[in-house]
């Protein structure tokens, strides 16, 4: 920008350290210090984009330094800045100082948003307690929530993701006696929960009650049944439910597909699966991580490793980034069928070569930790004199290179 005669100012320089901190290129700690350096006085702007990739990092000391730094700089926070504050310490489970910021807010006289109160509820929720969840929502109206139909719909899928649909329909009816009419997304939550419990009865019946109601069902009402069946294994009543669903006009999306997928999967119908799967890639849908662990977990469970092979090369192909579970599935049945003792050696040989190149993607490209099982799989097979050391020896280099990367960035 120089070279062409125009100055950096604080807009300009934003967008470049918003660019370069996505991609790493830089820390937040250098793009603070470099516009200081240049005579530029960050404004609330720069502050929310460095506190958003010290967040991105779980780097809550950097991002309450940063708090500090703006508000002595005379600059005032927004509403967003209060946001990424408050989601870093209740992601730490810092509820204490979550809700001291709170407090900040209301002397600032900045009003929570709906994004704060689904923050907190989420939070809260990790007690798995009622009574902590209604604590909080009610702490969250005493500082400047407004009570409204998202806040009502927000506790209320809360409650149902956690199985408490008593509590969930006492909410629903104080929401009618407010004045506020429950929508689709009210229903659908409160069949969610029902699942969740495996009162699939009781999650069919809300269904007719929301018709009743003169409330549509949209394309989330379905993939909702259709998950709880297809969970439950009634795979019979998930056709039935499909085709409601076409004959009311929508067309099954990916989350259709993957609780579709699913379901066939788990009750180990891999060429109904399959067959859905491809039917899912032809109508241009891309499906989730999770439905491929499922039919990778298929194939490494009969031990078809070729087949779990070539959908994680699927994977990487359609751009779905693999996740812990995907690399313990696959490195657990390698070293699996290391420790038969009908496969023969040369084979035994290529699964360990194979499974030592994903542990060592695994840890030290994406940073995942195998799980307790998967360790446990992996000294099995490198068990025999020499390779159990050279196996604890490859770990410990691997985690070594891990932290070394952590502590650079």
């Amino acid at each position: 920008m120089q070279e062409k005669g125009m100055p950096w100012d604080v807009v300009s320089y934003n967008v470049l350290i918003n660019g370069l901190l996505k991609v790493g290129r830089v820390g937040a700690d250098w793009a603070y210090k470099g516009m200081r350096d240049k005579g530029i006085e960050p404004d609330v702007a720069t502050f929310n984009i460095m506190m958003s990739s010290l967040r991105k990092q779980g780097n809550l000391e950097g991002v309450l330094n940063l708090w500090d730094k703006m508000k002595s700089h005379g600059v005032k926070p927004s509403l967003m800045s209060c946001n990424i504050v408050i989601e870093t310490l209740c992601e730490q489970g810092e509820m204490e100082l979550a809700i001291d910021i709170l407090h900040q807010m209301m002397v600032m006289e900045i009003h929570p948003n709906i994004t704060i109160y689904r923050i907190f509820l989420e939070a809260s929720s990790k007690h798995k307690r009622a009574d902590v969840i209604f604590k909080t929502h009610e702490k969250l109206l005493s500082c400047g929530v407004n009570l409204s139909k998202q806040v009502y719909n927000t506790l209320i899928a809360t409650l149902c993701k956690l199985g408490m649909t008593k509590k969930a329909a006492m909410v629903m009816e104080d929401m009618k006696e407010r004045g506020f009419v429950p929508d689709t997304v009210t229903f659908n939550a409160l069949m969610q929960g029902y699942f969740v419990g495996s009162h699939i009865g009781k999650a069919l019946s809300t269904y007719y009650v929301m018709l009743e109601a003169g409330t549509s069902p949209n394309i989330a009402t379905y993939n909702t049944i259709i998950r709880g069946l297809s969970d439950a294994g009634l795979i019979k009543e998930v056709e039935k439910w499909l085709s409601e669903m076409k004959s009311r006009g929508m067309r099954p999306d990916d989350f259709t597909y993957n609780a579709l997928i699913s379901g066939q999967a788990k009750m180990g119908n891999k060429k109904e699966s399959m067959t859905l799967y491809c039917e899912m890639i032809a109508n241009g849908l891309v499906p989730r991580t999770s439905t491929y662990n499922v039919l990778i977990s298929e194939f490494v469970r009969v031990g078809k490793m070729p087949q779990a092979r070539e959908l994680m090369k699927e994977m990487g192909k359609r751009r779905v980034s693999p996740n812990t579970s995907t690399y313990c599935t696959m490195i657990s049945g390698l070293c699996k069928l290391c420790t038969h003792p009908e496969v023969e050696w040369n084979r035994k040989a290529m699964y360990l070569a194979e499974a030592k190149g994903l542990l060592k993607e695994m840890i030290e490209e994406k940073g995942y930790i195998p799980c307790d099982q998967t360790v446990y799989w992996i000294s099995a097979a490198f068990s025999k004199p020499g390779m159990k050391v050279d196996a604890e020896r490859f770990l410990k280099e691997c985690y070594k290179r891990k932290n070394a990367r952590s502590s650079d960035s």
